[in-house]
């Protein structure tokens, strides 16, 4: 069967819709990043590892991404957002010029994984524009905003600058998802399928970085996250991100931002609204 593709009206740059799930194979003439909400859904690139995808997980998708995904249960929810390959590269431009090409180029699959934080954030942007008064004149500023705001997080996970192989690039994915960032580092290392001195020499070649230094890294910028958006204790966090001693997370919390943990959590609390 010949792939389907999607096009943008000639007139719009930039769009959104909800649960507009592509069961069958098709590309785009536009870049697209989908997320779910709610639910799972299988995602299906050819020769790329097939994704069962959780809430807060989705893919931004260039023009000549090959893909289909298809709804896994009933309470099954996304949102879709779409803009035009210049206003795209228009923004990447703005974050570094030469990264659209790269990103273009990128020989792997573009996995996202956002925070409960992060999705409510982005998802109140969605809400906000869906009951303007003037949708269609905010629209396409709204949207590359988001654009934006997903490119600062893509290359976090995704170096553009560096075309990891598939193997490592996945490795990096599973890293920063939260439910693994709460795995001890052991654990973590294991997600890999690789040996441990095979990992080290092969993480160090491609990121110029232990893949202990790394982890502990995400583990901690993940902490910093938390301190700063949820009630949980410091003992909490230090658990949610895989310390056993809670003592030994404060110390490596500390070194790293010149804090400790409840003089960060402090520094970055919401100032509180004063009642006129």
């Amino acid at each position: 069967m010949k792939a389907m593709i999607h096009h943008l009206p000639p007139d719009i740059t930039a769009d959104y819709n909800w649960n507009a799930a592509g069961n069958h194979m098709h590309t785009h003439d536009f870049w697209e990043f989908f997320l779910v909400l709610e639910g799972e859904t299988t995602h299906v690139m050819p020769q790329k590892k097939i994704m069962r995808l959780r809430k807060n997980e989705g893919y931004l998708l260039r023009p000549h991404d090959l893909h289909r995904f298809t709804k896994c249960t009933d309470n099954y929810s996304e949102i879709i957002l779409k803009i035009s390959t210049e206003q795209f590269k228009k923004i990447m431009d703005t974050v570094k010029p030469g990264l659209y090409d790269k990103a273009l180029n990128y020989s792997q699959a573009v996995h996202v994984v956002m925070t409960p934080e992060k999705t409510k954030f982005f998802m109140e942007n969605i809400n906000h524009l869906s009951l303007s008064a003037d949708i269609d004149k905010e629209l396409p500023s709204a949207i590359s905003f988001l654009f934006l705001y997903i490119i600062n997080m893509v290359t976090r996970t995704h170096n553009f600058e560096n075309n990891y192989p598939p193997w490592l690039a996945n490795f990096i994915t599973e890293i920063h998802k939260p439910e693994n960032i709460q795995l001890k580092s052991s654990e973590i290392w294991r997600l890999s399928n690789y040996s441990h001195s095979h990992l080290i020499r092969e993480f160090q070649k491609h990121t110029g970085q232990k893949p202990s230094d790394y982890i502990k890294d995400v583990k901690l910028n993940y902490a910093a996250t938390l301190l700063k958006r949820s009630n949980l204790s410091v003992l909490q966090i230090s658990s949610n991100v895989g310390y056993d001693s809670t003592s030994h997370f404060i110390r490596s919390f500390t070194t790293k931002f010149n804090l400790s943990p409840m003089q960060y959590k402090s520094v970055n609390k919401p100032a509180t609204k004063v009642k006129k």
